[in-house]
């Protein structure tokens, strides 16, 4: 993060400028970006048919994978949001996780359909 912040800074950059630009000194459009995202994962072999996978989405593995090894302020402060209630957004629970939240409730359950 440093990095890219002492880059900012030595280029003389503005917030709403780009940081990524093409070979040519373009700037990258979102069709661009969306297309190759979906090249990326279709090369990856994952099926992207029925599903809307966006650049964007990426922000939601990471703060879902982030949250597995560190608090959830933690996490708010690395990914730079103003309230731990953003963090929880883009937190998606894992299926491990779903089914140890959901053991306790297998024997009532199990008790509905004997």
């Amino acid at each position: 993060m440093i990095e890219i912040i002492n880059y900012i800074s030595a280029n003389n950059l503005r917030e709403e400028d780009f940081l990524f630009l093409d070979d040519i000194g373009r700037t990258y459009t979102n069709c661009h970006l969306e297309h190759t995202f979906k090249k990326v994962l279709k090369q990856s072999g994952i099926n992207i048919i029925g599903k809307k996978y966006v650049p964007h989405s990426l922000r939601f593995t990471y703060v879902t994978k982030m949250r597995t090894a560190f608090s959830v302020e933690d996490v708010r402060k690395i990914v730079g949001h103003t309230s731990t209630d953003m963090t929880e957004y883009y937190t998606r629970m894992m299926i491990a996780d779903m089914c140890k939240t959901l053991q306790p409730a297998r024997s009532v359950v199990s008790e509905l359909f004997d």
